[in-house]
């Protein structure tokens, strides 16, 4: 029977649970690096400015318009809801209104998730590409203080040289095909200006509601 001196066994336990480790270990691509930097940047804000952002409008609504709506495309979000041919058939000034909308939309969200938030931890799990490099999956994981945590995964698109969310899929659900086929149908009644209005009557629904 082999027999290793005590100091050359404790090395090759070194080097094989290194080895083991390694994947654990591998560096960041820099796509990979940008959204763990975001999260981690985030959650320090979320952390720190947590009540003002819950008391305060206008610190939310600069929180929304530095820190989200830079990271989300509302203009692929639509195309994805009315289809691209659809999209490319709305006059751009109709377009540059119907993004605004949807921007509101996602003031909307942001202040009604605000309510349920209670130091929660975002943490980067993963990104998957697609082959050509242009479209990929964002995946995160929500750590509550009790309940378990979950992940969640975005879609994003490649615009440029930049990485834009566009859809989020929440316990498998897609949030583009749950309101695919009432923003479909709304359009096809009733065109654009319909679907516009139908934004608007939302953000200004939950905003009404939240005065009363």
């Amino acid at each position: 029977m082999l027999k290793f001196p005590p100091h050359l066994f404790s090395k090759l336990i070194i080097v094989s649970v290194t080895l083991l480790c390694f994947p654990l270990l591998a560096k960041q691509s820099p796509l990979e690096h940008y959204f763990d930097s975001k999260l981690v940047h985030l959650n320090e804000l979320l952390i720190k400015n947590n009540q003002s952002l819950k008391n305060d409008s206008e610190s939310l609504k600069s929180f929304v318009n530095t820190e989200i709506l830079p990271l989300w495309s509302s203009e692929t979000t639509l195309k994805a809801l009315l289809g691209t041919k659809k999209w490319n058939k709305i006059p751009n000034p109709k377009q540059i209104q119907l993004i605004e909308a949807f921007n509101q939309t996602l003031h909307r969200y942001v202040k009604e998730g605000m309510k349920f938030y209670s130091n929660q931890k975002f943490s980067f799990v993963s990104i998957k590409l697609s082959k050509t490099g242009k479209r990929g999956y964002l995946t995160i994981l929500i750590d509550p203080e009790i309940l378990p945590s979950i992940n969640i995964t975005f879609k994003m698109t490649k615009i440029e040289e930049n990485w834009k969310l566009y859809d989020v899929f929440v316990a498998g659900i897609s949030y583009v095909k749950m309101k695919k086929l009432e923003i479909g149908r709304i359009y096809s009644e009733n065109g654009a200006d319909a679907v516009l209005e139908h934004l608007k009557s939302k953000n200004i629904t939950s905003m009404d509601r939240k005065s009363k």
